[in-house]
């Protein structure tokens, strides 16, 4: 796609649409803004964090880790957080641990279990990383004003609530 023509994605899916059912995008719209916005965010967050070995699913997982009380989670639950498949989870935090970045904790309540953990290593990347993302995201969101960003904060959450609904 030709980047002086920013539009093109949606008119060829309105057209996609129209050629389908013969009706203008309307609603199917804000779902395809949202896959080019996700596509786009991850792919700049990869080239961000892509210079100090890690994924944008890997940095997320980090995140995401640091973030959880205790700084603690199991598999699942960080998957089920991530919004990533078991197997996708189990691949990411391979390598996470391969990189010494996490480390596999046993449960205090089922010896069956472990739990992930951030090692020393990375909880020094997350704050190696912390201004490097603040910074960009920053950068990514500057033109956009306070009154903005609340309303999109809360149509994004009100949308998330409604698909949590009808799962």
């Amino acid at each position: 796609m030709n980047k002086n023509h920013k539009s093109d994605h949606v008119g060829i899916a309105s057209l996609a649409q129209y050629r389908v059912d013969g009706q203008s995008l309307g609603d199917k719209q804000i779902s395809i803004m949202f896959r080019l916005v996700s596509v786009r965010l991850m792919n700049l967050l990869g080239q961000k964090v892509e210079s100090y070995g890690l994924s944008n699913n890997g940095y997320i997982a980090l995140m995401t880790l640091h973030g959880s009380p205790a700084q603690l989670l199991n598999p699942s639950e960080l998957s089920a957080l991530i919004g990533e498949s078991r197997g996708n989870m189990t691949r990411i935090c391979d390598e996470l641990i391969k990189k010494d970045l996490i480390t596999r904790v046993p449960s205090p309540q089922d010896r069956r279990r472990i739990n992930l953990s951030l090692s020393e290593k990375g909880m020094a990347l997350v704050t190696e990383l912390s201004p490097l993302l603040s910074a960009h995201n920053q950068r990514i969101y500057q033109g956009f004003s306070r009154e903005e960003k609340a309303s999109a904060i809360a149509f994004m959450s009100k949308l998330t609530d409604r698909l949590d609904e009808m799962m």
